[in-house]
């Protein structure tokens, strides 16, 4: 009989439902009204897969309303099925890469979601994993640490995600998204916007949003960073083990009958002719004989005959007849009573056999520590001979010996006393090097107390240089300091203090003339000092001559302008009386000249 190409279907099922094609073929062949779920293809003007917006506001809100009867319903099965499920609920790469941007297969559930306030995707459910767990977070970030220790070590930070970096968490997504994910790329510097292309491509059900992008390292950014990375690595891990054309073709495999198989290359096109049939509503009669087609083909790539089918029938009533007869029952409840009776038999076989072998380790211990007594034994035997035969040696020595025991007994006690004279010696040793040891301590004290003098005495003398160019000679050089364990130290040091004599003496000298030199410039001071006071007192004398003369001077300004304006008033009065004894001048010569033309 030929082996049916859909035996191994179940590598997909496991995944996801399982036996899946089974349920809904058989629910097909039983249910002669029911409309069939695969979508129809369309390829023209023809109305899509895609639901509308009212669908979907209907599908977000949770109300299930039943489509007319001319509506097709989405294929829970094929592209839309949940297959490859993992602990994580997402869209996976099994679904045939089938991305939700575009396609007429996109999840209705995703369009009524809420917007985040501050920025990212539409969440279409709450996150159902718990990601605020420790044991969750743990496990996660475990898994993510195995899965690129055993593929890519050098993106971890010595084998740990932890600290994450902005770098890092853009190299592991991309590196996760490499199988299955060729147009999106994450930058290193800002990964916002490829990461949210690619959760809204995937359908990825946590939290998306900018806020927990922008800082992959803060604590409160670590729940969603774990979730999306383990997700990731399960869809990683998905794609990298599914392959979809064994998956839609499997290969045979002898041994693996299952019942009510179907032929795959026969089934699709049995299921389109369904579909045909419903959707033109042909009559129930040709729905029959397309069943009837169907199983005669089926039969016929089956290889199936009824005179076998027939052969095997009365083989089956047979049996049964045989099956049913009470002296094959009495048979088989003794057969039953001496299994039942054998699995006792085993069991306690068992049981002791676990006895003997719990007795037979005690047995080997107990032979193990024997042994080893025994050796401790014979090495102790040994041991003792060694001791008998040094102290037959040692008799024979104290034999043999020609100093008596008096001698012997002084010998012993001159000993004692060397040893406590050597013992109070260490003692006095020690006493003179702890001695030696501070005298040290206060040599060096010393030392650096005289170098401290030594420099603020050159640094004076360096100061007092300008005015007093003969101090350069009195300048000490400190270097000798180091040279003081040197043989002619003694011979250095006095003739240093004959060179201190010296220059004290010189810096009475100075300090003399110093003493003379200050007594002239106090002279001199108090000389400047009286002329800068006489210079004072004749300015403060000078500035009250001239507040007084600007005072006189303000009051013969006030006179001069009262005089000014007094001899411009009478100015002025003398320039009207003018002008009036020309008028009048003038007035009688007109009279005159009047007088004479009158005559």
């Amino acid at each position: 009989m030929k082996k049916s190409s859909l035996g191994r279907r179940s590598s997909i099922a496991s995944q996801g439902r399982p036996s899946f094609a089974d349920k809904n073929i058989s629910r097909m062949l039983q249910s002669d009204g029911r409309k069939s779920f695969i979508p129809k293809p369309c390829l023209g003007g023809g109305r899509s897969g895609r639901a509308s917006s009212v669908e979907r506001e209907q599908t977000s809100s949770g109300v299930r309303k039943e489509p007319p009867q001319s509506t097709l319903r989405r294929s829970k099965s094929h592209l839309s099925l949940d297959v490859g499920r993992t602990s994580t609920p997402c869209y996976t790469p099994v679904q045939f890469n089938a991305r939700s941007t575009g396609s007429m297969y996109r999840n209705q559930v995703s369009e009524g979601g809420r917007s985040s306030s501050v920025g990212g995707l539409k969440s279409a459910k709450k996150e159902s994993r718990p990601i605020t767990e420790k044991s969750f977070q743990y496990g996660a970030q475990q898994k993510i640490q195995d899965f690129f220790m055993s593929r890519a070590p050098d993106l971890l930070d010595k084998g740990s995600i932890k600290p994450m970096t902005t770098g890092m968490f853009a190299d592991l997504v991309n590196f996760l998204i490499q199988p299955f994910e060729k147009m999106i790329t994450i930058n290193r510097s800002n990964p916002m916007d490829g990461v949210l292309a690619l959760c809204k491509s995937y359908n990825y059900k946590g939290k998306a949003e900018k806020s927990w992008l922008r800082t992959v390292n803060t604590p409160h950014s670590w729940p969603h960073v774990v979730s999306f990375l383990v997700w990731l690595v399960e869809l990683n891990q998905v794609a990298t083990n599914f392959n979809l054309f064994e998956a839609m073709y499997p290969e045979p495999d002898e041994g693996d009958m299952e019942i009510n198989d179907y032929d795959f290359k026969c089934l699709v096109p049995h299921l389109l002719r369904g579909y045909n049939v419903v959707h033109r509503q042909k009559p129930a009669g040709s729905d029959e004989e397309e069943m009837k087609q169907f199983l005669s083909e089926h039969k016929k790539q089956l290889n199936v005959d009824e005179s076998e089918k027939e052969n095997l029938s009365r083989k089956y009533a047979d049996l049964q007849k045989e099956l049913n007869n009470s002296e094959d029952e009495a048979d088989i409840e003794k057969l039953e009573a001496m299994e039942k009776e054998a699995q006792w038999l085993k069991d306690s076989i068992k049981k002791h056999k676990e006895e003997m072998y719990e007795h037979e380790e005690v047995i080997r211990n107990s032979k193990e520590r024997n042994e080893k007594k025994d050796r401790s034994f014979e090495q102790l035997e040994i041991y003792i001979e060694e001791l008998k035969e040094n102290k037959k040696q040692l008799e024979a020595i104290v034999s043999a010996q020609q100093i008596s025991p008096e001698e012997k007994q002084r010998m012993q006690s001159r000993i004692a006393t060397l040893q406590s004279e050597i013992q109070n010696l260490n003692d006095e040793q020690s006493i003179y090097r702890d001695e030696v040891y501070k005298v040290d301590l206060r040599l060096v004290g010393l030392r650096n107390a005289y170098k401290k003098e030594v420099n603020e005495f050159n640094k004076m003398v360096t100061l007092n240089l300008v005015a007093i160019p003969e101090l350069k000679n009195l300048m000490i050089d400190d270097s000798f300091i180091m040279c003081m364990d040197a043989p002619d130290a003694v011979e250095r040091f006095v003739q240093l203090d004959k060179d201190l004599v010296d220059l004290k003496a010189r810096l009475k000298v100075l300090e003399n003339q110093i003493e003379v030199v200050g007594e002239e410039l106090k002279s001199r001071n108090r000389k400047k000092e009286d002329d800068l006071q006489l210079l004072q007192d004749r300015f403060e004398k000078l500035r009250n001559e001239y507040s007084q003369l600007e005072t006189e001077m303000a009051l013969l300004k006030k006179q001069h302008d009262k005089e000014q304006k007094k001899i411009s008033v009478t100015e002025f009065q003398n320039k009207i009386k003018g002008e009036k004894e020309a008028d009048m001048e003038k007035l009688s010569e007109d009279k005159e000249l009047k007088a004479i033309e009158e005559k």
